[in-house]
C-alpha cells in the first residue's frame, strides 16, 4: 500500500464535522490529486510525500471565500490510515482518513 489512492477524510472543528474525499495519484514518483469538499472538487496545488509523511496544499471555496489550506500528516501503512492537521487563516483542525476501496 502507499499514499496514492482514494481517501475519505473526517475533519472535526468548531464549525462541525466535514467529510472530504481525496484522490491521490502517483506517477514516476510525482504525486498529484484532488479534494472534493465544501461543495467543490479542486486540484491540490502541491502534493509531497516522503518517509510516510505528506503535505498537500490547495485553495478551496469555503463559505464563498477562496481559502488556502495546507494539510500535513502521516500515512500509517500498518492500519492503512492517514492522520494530520489542516491549517488555514481560520486556524488549525485535525483530521483522519481511511482508504476507500
Amino acid at each position: 500500500m502507499s499514499f496514492a489512492g482514494k481517501w475519505e477524510c473526517l475533519t472535526k472543528s468548531a464549525y462541525g464535522d466535514n467529510i472530504s474525499i481525496w484522490e491521490i495519484e502517483e506517477k514516476d514518483g510525482v504525486y498529484t490529486g484532488t479534494s472534493d469538499a465544501f461543495g467543490a472538487k479542486v486540484p491540490f496545488q502541491s502534493v509531497k510525500f516522503a518517509d510516510n509523511k505528506f503535505t498537500c496544499e490547495l485553495v478551496a471555496p469555503i463559505g464563498g471565500i477562496e481559502t488556502k489550506l495546507t494539510m500535513e500528516g502521516q500515512y500509517v501503512p500498518e492500519t492503512d490510515m492517514i492522520y494530520g492537521a489542516a491549517e488555514s487563516n481560520m486556524g488549525s483542525t485535525s483530521y483522519e482518513g481511511k482508504r476507500i476501496k
